[in-house]
């Protein structure tokens, strides 16, 4: 394309040919009308085809600026996305990690609860052992002093008896 421009834009135009002779002053006008048509032909291409490589460049350009605003739009939208995952993963984990912190509390209170009510039959049993210590012992010491009185008391027969 570029070397068929090139060739028509170098070629002159065909002279005009006229029957009637034309006077010197016609000729030189002719000539130069010719030039000046030639000149405005070649500059009239190198416009065009100047027009067209930079309208394909633009156009070529505007295409590519286009697929990159789209790739970045693209690539934002997947980093809102990952970045959206990342915060639902992490809500999850956070959630997790309460749920876990709540159970071990439910336990924690359950084995306190449960160990609290074993240290309070076991100080039951123990006071309620006590109290049959201090019971036994308190029978033991009747019991004793009965005895002493009955041996006492046969002592006393045994030697009124005498």
């Amino acid at each position: 394309v570029m070397k068929t421009l090139e060739t028509a834009a170098n070629e002159t135009v065909p002279p005009h040919s006229e029957d009637k002779d034309l006077d010197d002053y016609g000729k030189d006008s002719l000539e130069r009308d010719e030039r000046r048509l030639a000149e405005l032909g070649r500059q009239a291409i190198e416009m065009f085809v100047l027009s067209h490589l930079y309208i394909n460049r633009i156009e070529v350009a505007f295409k590519e600026n286009e697929a990159l605003k789209r790739q970045e739009a693209l690539i934002r939208e997947e980093e809102e996305a990952e970045r959206l995952e990342e915060e639902r993963q992490q809500k999850k984990a956070e959630a997790e990690r309460e749920r876990r912190n709540r159970r071990k509390e439910k336990k924690q209170r359950k084995k306190e609860k449960k160990e609290a009510e074993e240290a309070a039959a076991e100080a039951e049993r123990k006071a309620a052992e006590e109290e049959k210590k201090r019971k036994d012992e308190e029978r033991r010491k009747r019991d004793e002093a009965a005895r002493k009185l009955r041996e006492e008391q046969l002592e006393k027969e045994r030697e009124a008896a005498r």
